[in-house]
């Protein structure tokens, strides 16, 4: 699978506080909504504020990301900002041809809200493209419910728009790589249903879960089975990995959950120590998920591991981890 775009990489070189008036992401009418760059627990994200009606949303600008092929597939996340006094109301994708003509609704997820459990409700919207459809601009709206009119804010935490390649492998930069799950020959050396123990040389397995190698068809993937802690996971070894200071290093890493996820549920990279969650993103039962964190030059030596692990919500979701890979965004050194 190949990232074309990820929001969280954009965000990196966007300072907090900033409103976004022109480039990928843009508000769809001019008066309003105001979309700014906001930060929480370390994690930027972009919240679309100032809406007194349900069309006023964000504009996913196409020709700003590279160039998208039929079947590329876009995931977009985010939470609204309050708790809404009725269940059943969505938000939604609309693509739009001509600006000047009411939006064609393409795609929608109805949002799973309960007054009991959650305040802040959390979307995911999927979209498969198709080339021959002709529209450049992609508007992210809510969706009224009877006579309920949704206009609060809500928040964009994620847009990660992927390719799947013929190999289904990475397509990757060798001298860059620094660390592939795929090439790793300690990984590979074990034996089919052996356990990831905590003295491998750069994967640790956290807390007292079963993490199980899997092989079929000269492909190795991580199962992490019967999680009952949040910290349940794998480590990521940076500080074996011989990271060079005054350099940033890109990790993805690709799974799925293999079974039920609790509502609410969470996965993330946690930098250690300090317990820093980077790369945030929901968890559904039986669904794939990705996650993406550029780590920067501050952070290098500074923290030792990048924990894969979930929210207390998430405990319990059985995770498998498919690719896992740290490359070398750029190099101060030559």
């Amino acid at each position: 699978m190949l990232v074309l775009f990820d929001l969280q990489d954009s965000l990196e070189r966007i300072d907090v506080g900033t409103p976004l008036r022109n480039g990928f992401l843009v508000a769809n009418e001019k008066s309003a909504p105001i979309l700014t760059v906001t930060e929480h627990d370390d994690v930027k994200f972009i919240l679309v504020s100032d809406r007194n009606t349900i069309t006023k949303g964000a504009m996913l600008q196409l020709f700003h990301l590279p160039s998208i092929q039929s079947g590329d597939r876009l995931v977009i996340t985010g939470r609204i900002s309050k708790k809404a006094p009725h269940d059943g109301w969505g938000i939604s994708l609309f693509s739009i041809i001509d600006p000047t003509i009411h939006p064609v609704n393409i795609e929608s997820n109805v949002l799973q809200l309960s007054q009991q459990v959650a305040p802040q409700g959390i979307y995911t919207l999927v979209h498969q493209f198709d080339t021959t459809e002709n529209y450049e601009l992609l508007s992210i709206e809510t969706t009224q419910w009877q006579n309920y009119i949704p206009t609060m804010d809500f928040s964009i935490d994620s847009i990660l728009v992927t390719r799947i390649t013929d190999s289904m492998k990475f397509i990757k930069d060798k001298r860059s790589t620094v660390y592939s799950l795929e090439t790793d020959e300690e990984i590979r050396s074990l034996i089919a249903g052996a356990d990831i123990d905590t003295n491998l040389t750069y994967l640790q397995r956290s807390g007292t879960s079963l993490v199980q190698i899997v092989k079929s068809d000269d492909k190795t993937t991580i199962h992490i089975k019967l999680r009952s802690k949040d910290y349940d996971g794998i480590d990521i070894r940076l500080e074996e990995m011989g990271l060079i200071r005054g350099n940033n290093y890109n990790v993805k890493v690709f799974g799925y959950v293999d079974g039920r996820a609790d509502k609410d549920s969470q996965i993330t990279l946690q930098g250690l120590p300090g317990f820093h969650w980077r790369g945030t993103q929901p968890l559904f039962s039986n669904t794939p998920f990705v996650l993406s964190y550029t780590l920067m030059k501050s952070h290098v030596g500074r923290w030792t591991d990048l924990r894969i692990a979930t929210n207390a919500a998430g405990a319990t979701a059985p995770l498998v981890i498919n690719a896992l890979e740290v490359t070398v965004e750029d190099d101060d050194n030559g």
